[in-house]
């Protein structure tokens, strides 16, 4: 499972992702509010039809220790793309396939000076449920479950050999995610959608790299929709 680089004893565990946060898009969705507000026109949702969706979440966190007995700092950066093709079989639910990719580093003085990079692909299957708030506004809360493969790298000085050690690994997992959401359409054919997900994973293979079973990730997103839809 996965290949080693220079040495063959194994890295300590290590959380990949134990800077989780909530990522911060409070300025853009502020920006995003105040300009579809502005926009008119209303738009109903109507079975039968096709769309093509795709959310996106982009992160940098650089955080610097205040005290004094442990110095150091770290940085971390994380990017999430989501294309969706999906199907509404009513007005009110969606079904249909999704694709993932996720690319995720963190590096710093504060974890020994080692370098964590995860990338991973993933497909799988969603339902989404929409509930019409007001004009244009409609309440989201989906459902996905998905397969997706992770490349694991862990880089670090060895004092002892005063080399770089690097070590690899290739693993499969399942993932549940659920989430609550805001969409805005535009127009007829296009929304915009804000996005919480709480992500867990199911099950698959086990790490060398400590993985935890969930984490919490907003993003945003589009749709649109392949045919003509009456208001």
């Amino acid at each position: 499972m996965g290949s080693l680089g220079t040495s063959t004893c194994q890295p300590e565990r290590v959380d990949i992702f134990f800077y989780n946060q909530i990522y911060d898009m409070k300025t853009l969705f502020s920006t995003l509010v105040l300009y579809v507000i502005s926009l008119s026109g209303s738009a109903q949702i109507q079975p039968y039809t096709f769309a093509v969706s795709s959310n996106f979440s982009y992160s940098r966190n650089d955080f610097e220790s205040t005290n004094a007995a442990v110095p150091g700092d770290y940085t971390t950066k994380f990017l999430l793309i989501e294309p969706k093709l999906g199907f509404f079989i009513s007005k009110r639910f969606s079904v249909g396939g999704t694709f993932s990719y996720v690319w995720n580093n963190t590096s710093g003085s504060l974890i020994g000076g080692r370098d964590i990079t995860n990338k991973s692909i993933g497909r799988g299957v969603f339902v989404k449920y929409y509930q019409p708030i007001v004009k244009n506004f409609y309440a989201i809360a989906g459902l996905d479950f998905s397969w997706t493969k992770h490349w694991n790298e862990y880089t670090s000085f060895d004092p002892f050999s005063g080399s770089t050690v690097t070590f690899e690994e290739e693993i499969t997992n399942t993932i549940l995610q659920r989430g609550l959401g805001l969409a805005y359409f535009i127009n007829k054919n296009i929304s915009i959608e804000l996005m919480g997900e709480y992500f867990t994973v199911v099950g698959g293979d086990k790490t060398t790299f400590y993985t935890p079973e969930s984490r919490l990730l907003f993003s945003l997103g589009f749709q649109i929709y392949l045919f003509e839809r009456s208001e």
